[in-house]
């Protein structure tokens, strides 16, 4: 390529006298673009660095945070694991306690309670930290046999609030896991107690493809 200066006349330009730069060249179109694409080049590599070095600031600043997230991890699955054994224990001997009709005794209903809302606590842990050890298996059941039995275990909740239940279930079968159906009632009836007042109503509609707790 040749690159001259050369003095321009004032019948070659409308300005004043002055100096025109001349680029004659084979292939300037090319060099420019040999340009563009290595500034592009350095532009991705540019935002790829940045990239991988903002990803490493970023691992660093969440690593102590991550190692308590573990820590907390281990130690709610270790004490889920060793609540186990006492819990059952203690059902075991509230039920054959209860067998002797002491449903009456204002202390007896604390202690069922409280027992029974520790066993809430451990079922939600266990579904939480242990999903691999329940039962998924899809199998079809009565939905209203699985919901008077956790009405059953619940009773002395609603006893304890004096809620009133209305009922009205018919026959469902369902084909789903019976685990996770069972929690999610559990779950649905333990909002509904908690949010009740004191002397208020539930409502439980069951009909097929239809379940109404409220």
């Amino acid at each position: 390529d040749h690159y001259f200066l050369r003095h321009a006349s004032n019948e070659e330009v409308n300005t004043n006298d002055g100096l025109q730069i001349l680029i004659q060249g084979e292939d300037v179109g090319k060099d420019l673009f040999w340009i563009r694409t290595k500034v592009f080049g350095f532009a991705i590599m540019a935002f790829f660095i940045l990239g991988l070095i903002s990803y490493s600031l970023v691992k660093i600043a969440l690593k102590p945070l991550e190692d308590k997230i573990s820590t907390l991890n281990r130690f709610i699955k270790d004490s889920t694991h060793e609540l186990n054994t006492p819990l059952s224990i203690i059902l075991m001997s509230i039920e054959q306690l209860d067998h002797q009709n002491l449903g009456d005794n204002a202390k007896f209903t604390r202690i069922k309670l409280a027992a029974k809302s520790l066993s809430q606590v451990y079922s939600d842990l266990v579904f939480y930290n242990f999903p691999n050890t329940l039962e998924t298996e899809k199998q079809k059941f009565d939905l209203r046999m699985l919901l008077e039995e956790r009405l059953e275990y619940f009773k002395v909740f609603f006893e304890q609030k004096k809620i009133t239940l209305k009922l009205d279930l018919n026959q469902a079968n369902i084909f789903a896991p019976k685990n996770q159906i069972s929690k999610l009632i559990d779950n649905l009836i333990s909002n509904a107690i908690k949010y009740n007042k004191k002397g208020g109503v539930i409502s439980i509609i069951l009909k097929a493809n239809f379940l109404s707790i409220a």
